[in-house]
């Protein structure tokens, strides 16, 4: 288990920064036609935050930025709604100065050059040192008929932080059940020191070197111990077809952490659906004297390899000394994987690591509230809860959330499961709410054991 003190903030090891603003420079790019779909993506050679795609044509230049940032690549694709439309860009620090909450103006136009709509967006990186790179993207819905885009710099704040030696692996990609892409690697940490993973994405690029498409990690921790490495997922909406992986990292080094402060009464156990889908389920339990915001990823493996990550982070937070059960199901790409190999997911096996800059504590206090079960409802290899939630209290409570267990009566853990099922629930409402909860094989619902609660936030 890996061992860490909280650190409160991210960037606390960075010095005071000093916001400017940098002078417009814009690039403009034409539509970019959709790709359709081709062969299989490959993965590439390891690349860093620091890799710079040089670009087939040199954009046209109408200001030069004080700190030379300068967007390198601009292409606008349309959306899957006539009107909508994403535009994807890269900017490069040019300058000798550490950079950090870089924000972008984004704006499309018509064929007229007439401006339809603009929005100011972060860049994706949160730091950016000298000669690096960073993604952004910005997704405008009902636009209109955008025949191009422009993209200017909009703000900037320097500062200081020391890049991590952290390098990005083993990418490879595997279609998922709803028509995207799951893209899997490997972040390694080769230097001596802990590092903070700010933010890891990965950007698609045609063959010629024209970004067409981008996707945020969805599952990564958030620290590195010294030559510690470990996995993460990002997902694409669609596969794009022919294409090449670029990742995009953002690394630095921190002090030494700490020891953990959850722990796993229960160790991830992988049981199988009637339709042998794997179905995960464990525990974690608070073992600090503070609530935390609770944080892990879940790792499937075929003997030593890994074939899919997921994320566990429940959506309020643990007391002290809580324990809270999940059931994971879903895995993007993971039956692509087994097929590969020809294996069965009867062969998996599961690990759970704990993300404890992401378990920070909190002062938010839960509230329990009024809950009233109208019925259980077997259906094939799920369970349907419906019921009702009111809040009888004097105060109106923040994400109000439904948390369940289901256990045989000899105590195993058959299945978990929690949905928010309200932002707000005013003093003196009532709301309805159904929970579909999946079922391992041969689990007997009549000789079960449900341990059913509601709790939500005080404001």
């Amino acid at each position: 288990m890996r061992s860490y003190q909280q650190i409160d903030d991210f960037y606390g090891i960075l010095t005071a920064v000093k916001p400017t603003i940098i002078l417009p420079f814009i690039v403009s790019a034409a539509i970019m036609g959709a790709c359709s779909p081709i062969a299989q993506p490959q993965p590439i050679a390891t690349l860093t935050a620091t890799t710079i795609i040089k670009p087939s044509e040199t954009p046209a230049i109408s200001a030069t930025p004080p700190l030379g940032a300068v967007v390198q690549e601009l292409t606008i694709l349309p959306g899957g709604t006539l009107g909508d439309w994403t535009v994807i860009g890269l900017l490069e620090n040019q300058s000798g100065q550490q950079l950090t909450a870089i924000s972008i103006e984004v704006s499309v136009l018509d064929a007229t050059d007439k401006l339809l709509t603009l929005q100011n967006i972060p860049l994706f990186l949160s730091h950016l040192g000298p000669g690096e790179m960073s993604p952004f993207i910005a997704h405008f819905q009902d636009a209109g008929m955008a025949t191009s885009a422009n993209a200017e710099v909009f703000a900037h704040q320097t500062t200081s932080f020391s890049r991590a030696k952290v390098k990005v692996e083993d990418l490879s990609s595997a279609p998922t059940g709803a028509g995207g892409l799951a893209i899997l690697g490997t972040i390694v940490n080769s230097s001596s020191k802990h590092v903070i993973i700010h933010n890891l994405g990965i950007l698609g690029v045609d063959p010629d070197d024209h970004p067409i498409d981008f996707a945020p990690s969805t599952a990564v921790l958030s620290t590195l111990d010294p030559g510690e490495k470990a996995p993460f997922l990002a997902l694409m909406g669609a596969d794009p077809g022919e294409i090449e992986f670029i990742p995009y990292l953002d690394a630095t080094t921190t002090l030494n952490p700490g020891e953990t402060i959850f722990s796993i009464p229960e160790p991830p156990n992988v049981l199988l659906t009637e339709q042998d889908a794997p179905l995960v389920v464990g525990s974690v339990r608070n073992d600090d004297t503070k609530s935390r915001w609770a944080a892990f990823l879940l790792i499937l493996k075929l003997e030593e390899e890994i074939v899919a990550v997921a994320q566990v982070r429940p959506p309020i937070p643990l007391q002290p000394g809580e324990s809270l059960a999940y059931a994971i199901r879903d895995f993007p790409g993971l039956r692509a994987q087994l097929a590969r190999r020809e294996s069965q997911a009867s062969a998996l096996s599961a690990e759970i690591v704990s993300d404890p800059l992401a378990s920070r504590p909190t002062e938010r206090i839960t509230v329990p509230m009024d809950l009233q079960i109208t019925q259980f409802e077997p259906i094939g290899s799920s369970l349907i809860l419906k019921g009702v939630v009111s809040n009888s209290g004097e105060i109106d409570v923040k994400s109000v959330t439904i948390l369940v267990a289901v256990r045989s009566t000899r105590g195993e853990l058959l299945t978990a499961g929690w949905s928010t099922i309200a932002e707000t629930l005013a003093t003196g409402d009532t709301l309805e709410f159904i929970l579909p909860l999946s079922l391992p094989q041969g689990a007997d619902l009549a000789m079960s054991e449900y341990d059913i609660q509601v709790s939500g936030l005080t404001p």
